[in-house]
């Protein structure tokens, strides 16, 4: 059954709603129908679907970015807030919505204060089925092209619901010298199960959940660098479980979205970094000009 189908007609979604991330302005583009039931065609574009769903709590923008020239990394779906004179590095993965307020403002808000963030969008990734491998192997490349271009000396994972519950199986795929690299690993509102596949339905708490344990794959981290961070009004996350084995869980108000107020949450993920061993001032950017989410590459 297509998505235009359960809808039970044609829908009104926009073939350019997410605007250029570039600019990081919101635009509106033409609009277009999806198929009626009746014709039978399925969706196959990611945005479009997203599009067509009923209002979630968040407004639905992906904020896709167009994918970044450079080594190893251009067919994947990045985009870049980069701190100019830091040696962090942070690399999120976002929640299967792809690239939306949260993780921007987030990202924003960690690159104010000095730390170059590489984002992953994963609704554009995981439109179609991949393997913790395949997932391991990527974000290896990711880490070494930008450790190479901008010179990233202290790397962070961070992973927000979706990314969250899928971070730990990449992780493990990364090899051990890579792994090393890694400071400090935080999950936002991780589940009990990863999926390795974005559904739309999933997204409604309707059909297929993941089908890989998230406890079972924290057995093979280095607990002592690993954080969890929940809303204590959020029932379906791991974290509360967790007390006795991790490093960091922290609750926050608000559910699954924190009740968007990324600047508590960047205060929480900097100050588990530093209990973790990052050398707090010893890589601050000295008042540097901070260059907004782009999907351009940085000298």
């Amino acid at each position: 059954m297509t998505w235009a189908m359960l809808l039970g007609g044609s829908v009104a979604v926009c073939s350019h709603a997410y605007g250029d991330v570039s600019d990081g302005r919101d635009g509106w583009g033409a609009m277009q129908r999806l198929p009626s039931a009746s014709s039978g065609v399925a969706i196959t574009d990611p945005d479009a679907g997203v599009a067509g769903l009923p209002p979630l709590p968040e407004k639905v923008q992906s904020h896709i970015a167009t994918p970044i020239p450079g080594s190893g990394v251009k067919t994947l779906p990045l985009v870049e807030y980069y701190a100019p004179g830091s040696d962090r590095l942070a690399i999120m993965i976002s929640g299967d919505g792809g690239w939306r307020t949260l993780d921007r403002n987030l990202s924003k808000e960690l690159q104010r204060r000095g730390i170059s963030v590489v984002g992953w969008n994963s609704l554009r990734y995981f439109w179609k089925l991949r393997t913790p491998e395949q997932l391991g192997d990527d974000l290896s490349r990711v880490i070494a092209d930008y450790q190479r271009r901008w010179g990233a000396h202290q790397v962070i994972l961070i992973g927000y619901s979706f990314g969250a519950d899928v971070m730990p199986f990449a992780y493990a795929h990364l090899m051990p010298m890579q792994r090393n690299d890694v400071d400090f690993i935080s999950l936002l509102a991780p589940g009990r199960q990863a999926d390795f596949k974005a559904r739309i339905f999933g997204r409604l708490g309707w059909g297929e959940h993941g089908t890989q344990d998230v406890l079972t794959a924290l057995g093979a981290l280095d607990l002592q660098r690993v954080q969890c961070v929940y809303g204590q009004n959020d029932k379906d996350a791991v974290c509360s479980e967790l007390r006795e084995r991790i490093f960091d869980v922290v609750m926050r108000p608000g559910g699954h979205h924190f009740d968007g107020d990324t600047v508590k949450l960047a205060d929480v993920i900097l100050q588990g970094w530093r209990r973790a061993g990052w050398g707090a001032g010893n890589h601050a950017t000295g008042g540097a000009a901070i260059v907004e989410g782009t999907s351009r590459s940085q000298p």
